[in-house]
């Protein structure tokens, strides 16, 4: 089953972020009308109103996600110097990743919203700025803060078409951010804001960025958030979609379906679009924020083969997510290093996988 750059890019961002999920109903709104709206109070998902978890056979979260991280002295002050010299900042937090950090993506991230808060940069100019380093988060970081604080012409003109001028692949990266941007400005409707995302030049950006919006939706809220997480069947919450950004929706079924056990995750993407590669990202899943996380590769890889038709590329995701697991602090992983160099994983990984990824993961033992 092939899957899209943008897969690989949604996969990046989620080792890194990692973040929990909440997320609900609220005023509707248009595709076409971005207005930031203030957060609802209301906690019912407006995707598959009046459809608990229990009804849809997966089971309510056990507990809320850890809030999100503190940053140490040494990341405030850079992120300080963000306000005044972003590519100095940029450098510090290279030199600084270079040695191992435990939230390379989010002290990225906040680089991007002090340079925004501050004007130090243009947006063009932190999008092209180390996009890079630590998945992105720097130009992430800025086009979130600049959906906050723009209003609709400039939001439109300069947000919604910023990325045509960022360079192949890190457009990708780039629109994925506008996702996050997007789904800032229309917190809960989830509809809307995915198909926000067609107002894009070119279908790698609107699949990009409807990772970015399906991501932030499903697998990203924070405890703080006033969204519950959106939970429910892919097949009865992605259904309606318009095709463009359907597959964005079922990539993130781990998120929708979780607690759930991995075979019926396997069997729900039966009903998936063909190029949704459903069962890849059941894999990543898995192991990123599922029952098989922290659990030896042999354990992953056999849970894999509960649907034979798609044992092959639950387990090529499963080796993707084992591999990217810590790369969001900035180094590669300990514990799977070799993950595809060694029996009896090696004939499960692809070789995109080892190139995308580079030796420095993929080493031999």
């Amino acid at each position: 089953m092939t899957r899209t750059r943008s897969v690989l890019a949604a996969a990046l961002s989620l080792a890194a972020l990692l973040l929990s999920v909440v997320c609900s109903d609220g005023p509707a709104q248009t595709a076409k009308s971005l207005v930031l709206e203030a957060p609802p109070q209301s906690t019912t998902p407006t995707t598959v109103a009046n459809l608990t978890t229990t009804a849809l056979g997966v089971s309510p979260d056990s507990e809320l996600d850890k809030p999100l991280f503190v940053l140490s002295a040494n990341e405030e002050s850079i992120v300080e110097l963000a306000r005044t010299d972003p590519d100095s900042a940029a450098a510090s937090l290279a030199a600084a990743a270079a040695k191992g950090m435990s939230e390379c993506h989010a002290v990225a991230h906040a680089i991007g919203v002090a340079a925004v808060k501050a004007k130090s940069s243009s947006l063009l100019a932190l999008q092209a700025l180390r996009p890079d380093l630590c998945q992105g988060g720097i130009g992430h970081g800025a086009t979130e803060e600049f959906a906050i604080s723009a209003d609709e012409k400039a939001f439109t003109e300069e947000l919604l078409t910023v990325c045509d001028k960022v360079a192949s692949p890190l457009d990708g990266t780039c629109a994925h951010g506008i996702g996050h941007g997007i789904t800032l400005r229309i917190p809960s409707d989830y509809k809307a804001a995915v198909e926000s995302c067609t107002q894009l030049s070119r279908q790698v950006l609107v699949t990009s960025c409807a990772g970015g919006v399906s991501m932030a939706y499903i697998t990203d809220r924070t405890p703080s958030s006033p969204n519950p997480g959106l939970r429910g069947l892919p097949s009865v919450v992605c259904k309606g979609l318009l095709t463009q950004v359907q597959g964005e929706c079922w990539q993130k079924i781990w998120g929708l379906m979780k607690g759930s056990p991995l075979d019926l995750q396997l069997k729900e993407c039966r009903q998936a679009p063909t190029d949704a590669s459903c069962a890849y990202a059941v894999g990543i899943g898995a192991v990123n924020s599922g029952a098989l996380r922290g659990r030896p590769a042999k354990e992953v890889f056999a849970a894999c083969r509960a649907e034979a038709d798609y044992a092959e590329d639950c387990a090529n995701g499963a080796a993707w997510g084992l591999a990217n697991t810590h790369m969001g602090s900035g180094k590669s992983p300990d514990s799977y290093t070799s993950v595809c160099n060694n029996a009896p994983v090696e004939s499960t990984c692809r070789e995109a996988e080892k190139t995308a990824l580079g030796t420095a993961v993929f080493s031999t033992d």
